[in-house]
């Protein structure tokens, strides 16, 4: 009979120890994915991975580590294609990740595959929110190559500090797509919003995520700038400030550049004109160095080169002399140091007019 007591008393402290060691032995009885691909049971890990994201709730980090030992998996188990989606989607959310070199080829070319169509993007996952231009909407811009995002959640308020303590967030969830619009007509009076902005796969794993209900992400509103107005019209006020006038100095360098090659030009047409009248010396005395029996024969090569030279001196001395009007008239039309600081600016304006240029000039003050 004490012995049935005894048991009597005990029996719950007895019946919590067995549950214990019940569930103690369930759990080692269960391993883990990263457990399994180490004992070599890839296909028990690739099968726990896939649950493992397919049960939703999972940030960006985590996802990360699970694509990896997904990818891992599948290239041990030969499926080069899961293998690759695999590692694409772990660039997507980790770009900066690096597969050791001493890993199988196996394994190794999947994941220089999956880098190599990263290389040709030109961006990776990301979305971006912006105010329209009306201040009535949120414009969201997502990028995703890859095709992970199966929804993007925005949640957006009017900042705390705008005496708007204790608004709750308004939240949007829609399909991902390149320039989305959604409403704000309630924070148009809004100066500064406060939002988070998150891309979700099809189980919910938050893809890639800026801001958070704790800590959000400041978006300021833009606002038009006010447009000056007449008092007595309430018209726009036609004046505008003039325009500053430009410094002098590069009117000066390209009058002394003009100067300087109408200068060479002339010279140069000088020394061919020069070279001209030698030639045309021998050929009127005949003492030219061909031979023949004529004088045309006998100074035919000087002929020809008084016909060069004298075209040359004509050409240069055209030049020469259009740089050095081009000077003059880049040095008039010079605006002076008074002139910078004059109130009122003078304009100078050229027409064609009579005289041997052809040009007539008018300055206004």
């Amino acid at each position: 009979m004490n012995i049935l007591r005894l048991i009597w008393r005990w029996r719950w402290q007895w019946a919590s120890s067995s549950l214990c060691l019940l569930l103690a032995t369930s759990a080692q009885a269960a391993p883990t994915a990263e457990h399994a691909f180490a004992q070599g049971a890839f296909d028990v890990a690739r099968r726990l991975t896939a649950e493992t994201i397919e049960s939703g709730a999972h940030d960006q980090r985590e996802l990360a580590r699970l694509y990896e030992l997904l990818a891992r998996a599948h290239a041990a188990l030969g499926d080069h294609v899961a293998a690759r989606r695999a590692f694409t989607q772990l660039l997507a959310l980790r770009p900066e990740f690096r597969l050791a070199r001493e890993e199988p080829a196996q394994t190794r070319s999947p994941y220089l595959e999956a880098r190599g169509f990263w290389s040709t993007q030109a961006s990776g996952l990301a979305a971006v929110v912006s105010v329209s231009a009306d201040r009535t909407a949120a414009l969201v811009s997502v990028s995703d190559p890859a095709g992970m995002a199966a929804r993007v959640r925005l949640r957006v308020r009017r900042a705390q500090g705008e005496t708007y303590q204790g608004e709750s967030f308004v939240e949007f969830v829609r399909p991902p797509a390149d320039g989305l619009l959604l409403p704000l007509q309630a924070l148009r009076s809004a100066r500064v919003l406060e939002y988070s902005l998150a891309l979700l796969d099809e189980h919910g794993n938050r893809l890639w995520q800026r801001g958070s209900d704790q800590q959000p992400d400041a978006l300021p509103v833009q606002t038009r700038v006010p447009v000056a107005r007449d008092a007595a019209t309430d018209r726009a006020s036609p004046y505008t400030a003039p325009r500053p006038l430009p410094h002098p100095r590069p009117y000066y360098v390209g009058s002394a550049v003009a100067f300087s090659a109408g200068a060479a030009a002339i010279a140069a047409a000088g020394l061919a004109h020069a070279r001209r009248e030698k030639l045309a010396q021998r050929w009127n005395r005949g003492t030219c160095d061909g031979s023949g029996n004529t004088r045309g024969a006998i100074c035919a090569d000087e002929r020809r080169q008084v016909s060069r030279f004298q075209l040359a001196a004509g050409v240069l001395y055209g030049v020469g002399a259009s740089a050095l009007v081009t000077g003059v008239l880049v040095l008039v039309l010079a605006p002076s140091k008074d002139m910078l600081h004059a109130p009122v600016a003078r304009s100078v304006r050229c027409d064609g007019g009579p005289g041997l240029l052809g040009l007539g000039c008018t300055v206004g003050f």
